[in-house]
C-alpha cells in the first residue's frame, strides 16, 4: 500500500513500458529549446511556465518527429515527459 501512495507502482509500469527516463515539462523545454527554429519560440520554451510548457514540449517533440524519432519514443504526459533510450539518445546528440 506503501508503494502505491507514493507513485512506485506508477513508476515502475511507465518504466516497463520502455519509458526509462523522464522529465518534468518545464525542465524538458528549458533543456531542449536550442532545438526550436525560431529566437521567439526558444525564450519562450526556456522561461516557460507550467501551462505553456506543453505547448513548449510539443513543438520540440515535433522537430524530434520531423529528424526521424518515432512518435512513440517520446511521449508528453500531465506534467513529465516519457522518453525510450532512443528518443533520449538522439535529444542529446541534437
Amino acid at each position: 500500500r506503501q508503494c502505491r501512495y507514493s507513485g512506485l507502482s506508477e513508476a515502475a509500469r511507465i518504466r516497463r513500458q520502455g519509458y526509462a527516463h523522464r522529465r518534468a515539462l518545464p525542465s524538458f523545454a528549458s533543456r531542449y529549446a536550442l532545438l526550436l527554429h525560431s529566437r521567439e519560440a526558444r525564450r519562450a520554451a526556456r522561461h516557460a511556465a507550467a501551462a505553456s510548457a506543453v505547448a513548449a514540449c510539443n513543438a520540440i517533440c515535433q522537430v524530434a518527429v520531423n529528424e526521424g524519432v518515432s512518435l512513440e519514443d517520446a511521449r508528453i504526459g500531465r506534467t513529465k515527459v516519457f522518453l525510450r533510450e532512443s528518443a533520449l539518445r538522439w535529444f542529446e546528440s541534437a
